[in-house]
């Protein structure tokens, strides 16, 4: 166990870029128990950041800083901080000042001077495209991890998705991917999550994309919540609206999407997340689609996702069982359209009145082998999810008819849009 005297050692050891991985996990494990440690991080951060200001105005001629000092002294501090520095162009540090610290930790410092109790996850010095930091893992798919990262040039904390090694052996998952961030940043509306960047990373190979880093709380998370209350007998009218509303704004970002003719089939309560202004804004695109796309299976993009469990089978099964469209689970790929997505809003819908998924009772005793996946996705193409109110009788009958409708096995009797399925979730 380190002493404090040890940390500040191994955090002076890795600004010049001697700390090891391990070094550093014992610097993150000996800083949440020591606030003096943590200020030393903190005023580390400070320093490095006033030496490379410092930097670049002494090299561009900037007169006002030490105005009293001589010329030879002059000289001998901007000779200082270049070897503190070490060696690096001032100016390449416009307009993200960096020094050997951040090189040599890769926002470790500012990390741990944050109190972050996940700190021990940060990669030691990992960078993308030399401008993000990534400091924790938020998730991790077949396709991609998605990354807490920090923009060191605007100075803020971004999400990074980067596809991983395994799934970058497939030209269909370097389409996918690539659609994935085509399609999220083409669809400006303010219930789609932003896309800031994307590119390949010149150093790893694999392509990523940024987007804006919305906390962890998700609508499903909500539900959970709100259902957890119901279920001890506090149920909550002004919760149960907020559920409603938030479920409206997935309705316009879906309507938005399908005025671009652009179809989600993934939507899920998972899959909508809630900042803590309480904006809606859904995500992973990652199975959508534009419908004027020739080939109906987009390029066989389902066997992308062969590792996230259930969310395909054999190239053909698009989307996640739990929340799925009868004609998904059938895999009749030329019949979805909007109303797969019409379907998967109901799906939402019904997990916001009843706290379960449609398909919850169907997979209970389906889930471990891909012949019980078989046998779920046969239940759900032939069979209808229960009403909401056989699970809860106190659901107002209109929103139990509305749902119901939304999730017809029959496409034609579902509402035509998500507009019009949202109309009549207000009125």
């Amino acid at each position: 166990m380190l002493n404090d005297r040890q940390a500040v050692e191994l955090l002076s050891r890795s600004m010049r870029g001697e700390a090891s991985a391990v070094d550093l996990a014992k610097v993150s494990t000996h800083l949440e128990r020591s606030p003096e440690t943590r200020a030393f991080a903190e005023w580390t951060r400070r320093i490095e950041d006033s030496v490379a200001e410092a930097a670049v105005r002494i090299e561009a001629g900037d007169e006002s800083l030490a105005p009293d000092l001589a010329d030879d002294a002059r000289k001998r501090l901007k000779d200082s901080i270049r070897a503190a520095l070490g060696g690096t162009n001032p100016s390449s540090l416009v307009p993200a000042p960096e020094t050997a610290v951040s090189s040599a930790v890769g926002g470790f410092a500012r990390t741990l001077a944050a109190g972050d109790q996940d700190a021990a996850e940060v990669l030691d010095g990992r960078r993308m495209a030399s401008r993000f930091t990534l400091l924790r893992k938020l998730g991790e798919g077949g396709l991609g991890t998605v990354w807490l990262a920090r923009d060191e040039r605007l100075r803020r904390n971004v999400a990074l998705k980067e596809m991983s090694t395994s799934a970058a052996l497939s030209p269909a998952a370097w389409q996918r991917f690539r659609r994935e961030a085509e399609i999220t940043g083409s669809l400006e509306h303010p219930n789609v999550v932003p896309i800031y960047q994307s590119g390949v990373d010149p150093d790893s190979g694999l392509p990523f994309y940024v987007m804006r880093f919305l906390g962890k709380k998700t609508l499903a998370a909500a539900i959970v919540e709100y259902h957890q209350r119901r279920l001890a007998g506090q149920r909550n009218a002004v919760e149960f609206h907020r559920l409603l509303t938030a479920f409206l704004g997935v309705c316009q970002a879906v309507a938005y999407a399908h005025s671009r003719h652009v179809i989600h089939r993934d939507l899920k309560p998972e899959n909508v997340a809630l900042d803590h202004f309480g904006q809606v804004l859904v995500l992973d695109w990652g199975l959508a689609k534009h419908l004027e796309d020739a080939d109906p299976t987009g390029g066989n993009e389902a066997s992308a996702d062969a590792g996230e469990g259930a969310r395909t089978l054999a190239g053909e099964i698009v989307g996640t069982p739990l929340y799925m469209a009868p004609e998904q689970a059938a895999g009749r790929l030329d019949e979805i359209d909007q109303r797969t997505d019409v379907y998967g809003l109901g799906a939402i819908l019904f997990a916001i009145l009843t706290g379960q998924a449609p398909h919850e009772k169907s997979a209970a005793n389906g889930r471990g082998t891909t012949a019980r996946v078989e046998q779920l996705l046969d239940a759900i193409s032939k069979h209808d999810p229960p009403r909401p109110r056989t699970i809860d009788s106190d659901i107002p009958r209109e929103l139990d008819e509305i749902c119901h409708r939304a999730m017809s096995r029959l496409r034609s009797l579902r509402q035509e849009s998500a507009e019009e399925l949202a109309e009549q979730v207000q009125s």
